[in-house]
């Protein structure tokens, strides 16, 4: 994949070109970039993206630039968390022009991939002034699916400043047709909202409303029929003092 900044910004005109190959050991493959900041004339040593220090598969990258903000943002399958064929998604992203890329997980959990089906390199993403939209395909029981996240640069790298006190959020099941239980577990006590949008952003409902939550698990019910819901994509919102954990869910009626 190569992509261009057109941004306007200090590094305007660099050239960016990812892949993935095996040079470090055959099951070991790594993600890369290389980029160029005079028109494609020189290029840079390749980069090495994935910052795990595992012998495992990163693979399918796919690159763009936020042509507003120049920062370079990266997908792409991640086994590192795993000795089998597990597979995770992950994304990078520098903010100096290619210099530097920082690794984060954006999955919610891992699929296992079936080798007699294929599933392939359908992952992309989009990015326009930290409207950041990643998309990939996953497989379970040999069932593909098209799972995308909305991703938020403005924690990437703080959790460790001021952790989330959630340490889950889940909804079962999804897709739902009546009902669904949406579940989140607090490893300390806060202050939480838990808010339903649409796909346009609207607000459907409020569950709950700045509500000082205990440690432990909660579960909460979305009924379809009381709030009237028409078949789509909704957003479940779970808001603490520290931040927004966002999870996509489908209704069918």
């Amino acid at each position: 994949v190569i992509s261009c900044d057109r941004s306007g910004g200090p590094s305007n005109g660099n050239i960016y070109i990812t892949w993935a190959d095996q040079r470090n050991g055959y099951s070991n493959t790594d993600v890369f970039v290389v980029k160029s900041s005079d028109n494609g004339i020189t290029w840079s040593d390749p980069i090495l993206i994935n910052d795990d220090a595992s012998n495992t598969h990163q693979f399918f990258p796919f690159l763009t630039v936020d042509q507003v903000t120049g920062k370079v943002w990266l997908v792409f399958y991640d086994r590192r968390n795993y000795w089998n064929t597990s597979t995770d998604v992950y994304m990078a992203v520098s903010e100096d022009g290619g210099e530097s890329f920082e690794n984060f997980k954006v999955s919610e959990n891992p699929f296992t991939p079936m080798s007699n089906v294929f599933y392939g390199h359908y992952i992309a993403l989009t990015a326009h002034n930290d409207h950041v939209l990643p998309v990939w395909m996953r497989m379970d029981n040999g069932w593909t699916s098209l799972v995308g996240a909305i991703v938020n640069p403005w924690i990437i790298g703080q959790e460790d400043i001021r952790a989330s006190p959630v340490t889950s959020l889940a909804n079962s099941p999804n897709p739902f047709v009546e009902s669904t239980f949406v579940s989140f577990k607090l490893r300390e006590s806060s202050r939480v909202s838990l808010h339903l949008y649409d796909v346009l952003g609207n607000l459907v409902s409020t569950i709950i409303n700045k509500k000082e939550i205990p440690v432990g698990k909660h579960v909460e019910k979305i009924d379809a029929q009381s709030l009237n819901l028409k078949s789509g994509v909704y957003f479940i919102s779970l808001d603490t003092e520290t931040g927004t954990i966002t999870k996509q869910v489908l209704c069918i009626n």
